[in-house]
């Protein structure tokens, strides 16, 4: 009887420190997130775009003070996100950062949130039109735009005189050497 009620107290022993680890370990597991983009505005010509994106928890509440980080998708060398800005979230759990396209197109993006240990780290990717960065000067006329524009026509006519040249002196060549040809040798004394 002993050994039983022995065996029995270890048993509960057992199940209550192994409840106590779960517990504990559902405590230590960070929250799931979820980060929305707000609607993003296409760019308007010389004005920044602005992104901004809120970040919940599990239960829809927004988290505050921690920070976001703004990508661009580039496909320049594969898709590859190339760091655009990055903000902290407010108090009403959005971070908001401005960024100059400079190139003109749709623009893939991406918001990270790398995670605490209470919040597990999560993304969202956001499209908009970009126009592109606007001119701020106008490229001046060179100087040598005249010779490019009759150039071509100076090089055709110096291949065609020098092509003439090469004619002319084979021509004579040919009429020298039958001109030759014709004439009597003389004879040998």
């Amino acid at each position: 009887m002993r050994i039983r009620s022995l065996v029995a107290v270890a048993l509960l022993g057992v199940v209550g420190a192994l409840s106590l680890l779960a517990t504990a370990q559902a405590e230590d597991t960070p929250q799931v997130t979820t980060i929305t983009v707000n609607p993003t505005p296409d760019q308007t010509p010389g004005k920044p775009v602005t992104a901004s994106a809120t970040l919940t928890d599990k239960s829809g509440k927004t988290i505050s003070g921690v920070m976001l980080k703004f990508y661009v998708i580039t496909d320049a060398f594969g898709p590859l996100p190339m760091k655009m800005a990055e903000a902290t979230t407010d108090s009403t759990g959005t971070a908001t950062v401005s960024f100059k396209p400079t190139w003109v197109g749709d623009i893939k993006a991406r918001v990270y949130f790398n995670g605490t240990k209470d919040f597990a780290a999560s993304q969202a990717d956001f499209q908009f039109k970009s126009v592109g960065p606007v001119k701020v000067h106008a490229n001046a006329d060179f100087g040598l735009q005249s010779v490019r524009d009759w150039a071509p026509f100076v090089v055709a006519a110096l291949v065609a005189i020098i092509w003439t040249t090469f004619i002319v002196v084979f021509l004579r060549v040919v009429i020298a050497m039958r001109a030759e040809s014709g004439k009597p040798t003389p004879a040998k004394p």
